[in-house]
């Protein structure tokens, strides 16, 4: 049996990227609109999908639609980044460490730029949600998943990726020595 591998390029990626980024962005603005009276995001319950098919018609066909399926593409994003990841990954010139410390550092100060901006637009700061955003736990909670601002939980999840990341290509480097 024949392998077949398929590549994407990074203008592909990017198109893609872009594409998920679209059905996100739709999501968040579409579910605002009636009918609509549910998010199908970090939740996912039966009652959901029975209310969008009830809410289905062709005059809101469009809203149903993103305000149901516009949160995969979060889904879309974060493997399409993990896919960036891996191909940077495999070009690198230092060490997996070093490479891995670098991406995180990058995410975080685009994390410390974006608080320095809340703190100057929010007009409640919300001190204890920013303690949980810059220590990259928000996400570990329901509760604390949106103290400080909505997407933010993002940057905790990509970064603990990253360390996954990490500690997977660690683990298998360790196996193939073993192995070998």
């Amino acid at each position: 049996m024949e392998k077949i591998c398929v590549y994407l390029t990074k203008e592909q990626s990017l198109f893609l990227k872009g594409l998920a980024i679209f059905f996100i962005l739709s999501h968040n603005f579409f579910h605002l609109f009636p009918p609509i009276t549910f998010q199908n995001e970090m939740s996912f319950y039966p009652q959901y999908f029975s209310q969008f098919l009830q809410d289905f018609e062709l005059k809101n066909i469009i809203n149903c639609f993103f305000s149901f399926f516009g949160f995969y593409g979060v889904y879309i994003f974060i493997f399409l980044s993990g896919y960036g990841l891996t191909k940077k990954f495999q070009q690198r010139d230092n060490s997996p460490f070093s490479f891995i410390i670098k991406q995180i550092f990058k995410i975080y100060k685009l994390l410390l730029f974006s608080v320095v901006i809340y703190l100057f637009l929010a007009a409640e700061i919300k001190f204890k949600g920013l303690l949980y955003v810059l220590t990259l736990s928000s996400n570990f909670d329901a509760v604390t998943l949106y103290a400080a601002c909505g997407p933010w939980w993002f940057f905790a999840l990509i970064i603990q990726l990253y360390l996954l990341f990490y500690f997977f290509y660690k683990i298998i480097s360790l196996a193939s020595l073993a192995l070998a």
